[in-house]
């Protein structure tokens, strides 16, 4: 039995607008069973190489110096993701507005699917998120840091390991945990021997506007139950989201059935999408020393 057309509204375009990645990221369609994504490989910025290509000075009339571009493929493959859901038929008849309540339901569980995938998928048979991307950086705690906390340095080190170019469009994600520390983020100030915290003061990287928009050091907050709750590693991630590539094969299918379970009078709601996603980079960049490296996916490891 087919879904009533109120019902098959676009679920994927429902989604996008309580997705805290997809709306951010770079989405590539995927016509077939896959799509091969070209980009040239940022990896190795030593001697301010890019892509493979440096500038080069060259005198009057003298030959210019053939070059190679370094390029690397990426692959998406569309992955199954599902919500099957059983109801009576009573529920289905007698709720008030069921059809527009389901399909909500459903919207707010594929946006928190798909974030949840893509920030912590282990790319077997889903999305291989950012946590878990060998491109991201894991900046170490502080020593003797008390567990799940975060201060001041843990943040001015994650800034210092974000991709240059990545901090005009990168975002702070956050999990809800997490907030209480920096709506309470303290420099300490120590004695003259460093033995002894004799003070502090909010550094004021931190700001809430009138309308409720968060920043932290100057770039956008976005508070999401996707990230690590607080003290593990991806409860504060810095990400520059234009690097993830999402793969969209087509929008959510919707099939209703009322024959699987007619011995029990029950009504069965099948939901299928087929996406996948993945950092657009495989690995941190080495900057132009050839030994500090950077990348557009910072994280912090684990306070316990």
């Amino acid at each position: 039995f087919l879904v009533p057309m109120q019902f098959l509204g676009p679920i994927l375009d429902e989604a996008l607008a309580r997705e805290v990645v997809r709306p951010r990221a770079t989405v590539v369609p995927i016509a077939s069973n896959q799509v091969s994504v070209g980009t040239f490989d940022y990896a190795d910025g030593t001697n301010a190489a890019r892509g493979g290509l440096s500038l080069t000075w060259t005198g009057e009339a003298a030959a210019l110096s053939e070059q190679r571009g370094k390029t690397r493929e990426v692959t998406l493959k569309p992955h199954k993701g599902s919500i099957f859901v059983r109801v009576s038929s009573e529920l289905a008849a007698d709720a008030i507005a069921f059809d527009a309540q389901l399909s909500e339901a459903m919207i707010a569980a594929v946006a928190a699917g798909l974030d949840a995938a893509f920030i912590n998928g282990n790319g077997a048979g889903q999305p291989l998120g950012i946590v878990n991307a060998p491109a991201t950086i894991s900046v170490a705690k502080e020593a003797s840091q008390v567990a799940a906390t975060l201060v001041p340095q843990n943040l001015a080190k994650m800034a210092a390991r974000l991709n240059p170019s990545s901090w005009s469009s990168s975002v702070w994600l956050i999990h809800p945990t997490a907030l209480v520390q920096l709506l309470q983020l303290q420099a300490k100030v120590q004695n003259v021997a460093a033995t002894e915290n004799v003070g502090g003061y909010s550094p004021g990287w931190f700001t809430v506007a009138a309308d409720g928009s968060m920043t932290l050091l100057t770039r956008p907050v976005v508070v999401t139950d996707a990230c690590a709750p607080l003290g593990t590693v991806g409860d504060v991630i810095l990400a520059d989201l234009r690097r993830y590539l999402v793969g969209l094969r087509a929008d959510a299918a919707i099939a209703r059935d009322e024959s699987r379970y007619f011995d029990s009078d029950e009504i069965t709601f099948r939901l299928i999408l087929r996406i996948d996603g993945q950092p657009r980079v495989a690995e941190a960049t080495k900057l132009r020393d050839g030994s500090n490296t950077v990348s557009p996916f910072v994280t912090l490891e684990t306070r316990s």
